[in-house]
């Protein structure tokens, strides 16, 4: 299960490999890795391929992405964290802003910081004792020391040299005490002569692009970028240190970011051609693959509580018994993530009246599909999608735009909306439509009162034209320069959630994807074979056998006949002794089972949580009703007695010496918490189970084959690669 979640992030190298061979690039023959490239990100979300990516990621240590990073322990053969510390200057927003303070000797008004006495020992001394061990216990492997000029904005001229020797001393004291950090400074060139032996690289702004005094972008003058040149040449040729170079770009200009990055890179530095607050990814000496995708739901609220629903209509009796009204199932984001992934993006979901993601956007996503209902305020969505748009952010609407079909937001998208004079008996006449219609379900067409049609435009294709009776004619399916939509169930009838029209050759026409798909069902060549034990019938005895445990039979007649790795799981009440035990009887005679099976070697521990929650999401909302879980004496729901309980007491009471639980196996609907994803990445586990494939030659429809997961937060959820017993049984 780990290379579902790490191949999606390899290096567009191997994409650049590939359109050479396919005759698309007329660079060289061989592509080959720099020896050092870096990123420099401070502000917004770090995404996970950037810490495979780049060799040294320099960020601001309280960036909430970093403990998230760190938390992701299939993250191997990753980037060396730098920490960034302003050594001649401290924000009021710093966390020991209070404590040194009193050292400041001015203010640099333009970033709301004091300058600092940087000789003042008592402050280089607070820094040594107190705010670098503090970071090297979290895990950075250096530090990135800014402002080092800083004290020419406060101190007279007479005094510099005074700063410039208690600058030197201290980059030789932060040598001595961290010989094994990495050491790089902003600049520094009036001492780059003292120090150059205990550092490790030298980073400098705005040889090119930067920005002017009211923080626009703006090209740096001649002379200037100059000067700069000349020092960074000496610093690279006369001391050998690798250079970064950072430039300041609007991130809308990707083709003036790039060409930047490779003027940088033609002198021998590294470059790094970012925004002015540093939170976009930049453009480098190697090239960022886009490969996720945002995909816009609904969060559907029903029986009480906050749910994912399949594509399943709920049983009357079930919502009555749970106290709700009818409830009637929706097509969820699975069926739009299958065939994102099938084309090697990695969707992420979002819900539409929840936390959108903020920020740039365009820089590490290839796109979004929207593709909700009805949502609490339009005015904030449009809002968020315009700006996505503005940005370059390729945005596809499915069956519903989310904001009214009005002038007012639909005119900024270039299409026009006009009264349909049709009524709903009267019909309709398709006078064109692509190939391809008719996918899994015949283009039934669904009333609207607005119709819709976009300006004749280059980049404009109109996939399906329609003319009613008074001779109106619209399109409810085109794709445009920014995207497009799909209205009125032309491209996804979202009554039975079939597609009309070939969602993979669709989504890879809008969004384009040019580089390698990993395949998460082979390896090297070979399909993987899945093997489970949910574990839920562990405690039972056989029906031909009354005395023989069903998890001794499957040992001796499966588990040891043949030894092929198979992942085992147990429910922990249901081996258990008082007070919590489901099987007290037997309990210990299961135990001892477990401890034997357990010691084999194809076997991998696993837990099956708990109490066996049926129902996730009513638990964690606090529902007490019978029958959400097994009925354990004495105990009330908790995740993390669920998490962290079950897998404890594997370790301790099951597992033998030097062998613990390696997965977690979700129970019920497998519609757990992001905390409870976080405390499984935190327990450094692996997840599995959730969805079912379940196409057939009865049912050979694309919403029957589940994707590969679900993200909740930053967190990834594993489906099963397997289908379970009771489904292709057809219930038994």
């Amino acid at each position: 299960m780990k290379y579902i979640i790490i191949l999606t992030c390899i290096f567009s190298l191997l994409s650049a490999a590939g359109k050479k061979a396919a005759g698309m690039d007329s660079g060289p023959s061989v592509v080959r890795r720099p020896a050092l490239c870096a990123a420099v990100i401070y502000n917004g979300e770090i995404p996970d391929e950037a810490y495979h990516l780049y060799d040294w990621l320099i960020v601001e240590p309280g960036n909430p992405s970093i403990g998230v990073l760190k938390r992701k322990f299939y993250l191997k053969h990753t980037a060396k964290l730098i920490a960034y510390v302003s050594l001649g200057e401290t924000n009021v927003s710093a966390p020991y802003y209070g404590k040194v303070e009193k050292y400041a000797i001015g203010k640099n008004a333009v970033w709301n910081s004091a300058v600092m006495n940087l000789a003042d020992k008592n402050y280089t001394d607070f820094l040594l004792d107190s705010v670098l061990p503090k970071l090297a216990a979290r895990g950075f492997s250096g530090f990135m020391f800014d402002t080092l000029d800083s004290y020419r904005l406060a101190a007279p001229e007479s005094e510099w040299p005074e700063f410039r020797r208690a600058e030197v001393k201290f980059i030789e004291e932060v040598r001595k005490k961290f010989p094994g950090k990495l050491i790089i400074v902003n600049r520094g060139f009036s001492i780059m002569d003292s120090i150059h032996g205990d550092i490790n690289g030298v980073i400098a702004e705005s040889l090119f692009k930067g920005l002017n005094g009211s923080m626009g972008y703006a090209d740096m003058s001649k002379t200037g970028s100059a000067w700069l040149l000349s020092k960074l040449e000496a610093v690279k040729n006369g001391y050998g240190l690798p250079v970064i170079v950072i430039d300041y770009v609007n991130p809308i200009n990707s083709s003036e970011a790039e060409a930047d990055a490779r003027k940088i890179s033609s002198y021998g530095f590294i470059p790094w051609v970012t925004d002015r607050s540093l939170s976009v990814i930049g453009a480098s000496n190697v090239k960022f693959v886009r490969r996720r995708i945002i995909v816009i739901c609904n969060a559907m609220r029903g029986i009480g509580k906050l749910q994912e629903f399949n594509y399943v209509k709920v049983k009357a009796e079930a919502v009555k018994k749970r106290g709700g009204g009818q409830v009637v199932g929706r097509p969820t984001p699975n069926l739009i993530r299958m065939p994102l992934e099938y084309l090697g993006f990695v969707p992420e979901t979002f819900y539409v009246n929840g936390k959108l993601p903020g920020g740039f956007l365009a820089d590490r996503y290839a796109g979004a599909v929207v593709y909700v209902g009805r949502i609490k305020n339009k005015e904030r969505f449009y809002a968020w999608v315009r700006r996505a748009v503005r940005n370059g952010l390729k945005v596809f609407f499915i069956n519903d735009f989310g904001f009214p079909e009005t002038g007012k937001f639909l005119s900024g998208f270039g299409i026009k909306v006009f009264e349909n004079k049709a009524s709903v008996e009267s019909g309709y006449k398709i006078i064109h439509a692509e190939k391809g219609a008719g996918f899994e379900i015949p283009t039934r067409l669904s009333h609207d009162y607005e119709l819709l049609m976009p300006n004749s435009e280059k980049g404009v294709k109109r996939i399906v034209t329609v003319k009613n009776i008074h001779g109106q004619e619209y399109s409810p399916f085109s794709l445009t320069p920014w995207g497009g939509y799909a209205m009125d169930n032309s491209f996804m009838n979202g009554d039975t959630a079939l597609w009309v029209y070939n969602p993979f050759k669709i989504f890879r026409e809008i969004f384009k994807p040019d580089f390698p798909v990993p395949d998460a069902t082979t390896e090297n060549g070979r399909i993987m074979m899945f093997a489970q034990i949910d574990g839920d019938a562990d405690f039972g005895y056989t029906d031909f056998n009354d005395k023989e445990f069903i998890a001794d039979y499957l040992t001796k007649h499966i588990l040891e006949r043949y030894r092929v790795p198979v992942t085992l799981s147990v429910i922990t009440a249901d081996l258990m002794g008082r007070p919590y035990g489901l099987h007290v009887k037997d309990a210990a005679k299961l135990r001892n089972l477990f401890r034997r099976i357990f010691r084999y070697k194809n076997i991998e521990i696993a837990s099956h949580t708990f109490s066996h929650p049926f129902d996730w999401p009513a638990l964690v909302h606090g529902s007490s009703e019978p029958g959400l879980n097994l009925p354990v004496p004495h105990y009330k729901f908790s995740v993390k007695k669920e998490i962290k309980g079950s897998v404890g007491w594997i370790n301790r009471v099951l597992a033998p010496k030097g062998k613990k639980v390696a997965v977690l196996l979700w129970s019920g609907d497998c519609l757990p918490p992001e905390r409870a994803l976080k405390m499984i990445y935190g327990l450094g586990i692996y997840n599995v189970n959730g969805n079912n494939t379940s196409i057939s030659g009865r049912h050979p429809f694309l919403k029957s084959i589940a994707p590969m997961g679900r993200n909740k937060g930053r967190y990834f959820q594993i489906n099963a690669a397997v289908t379970n017993e009771d489904i292709y049984t057809n219930l038994w």
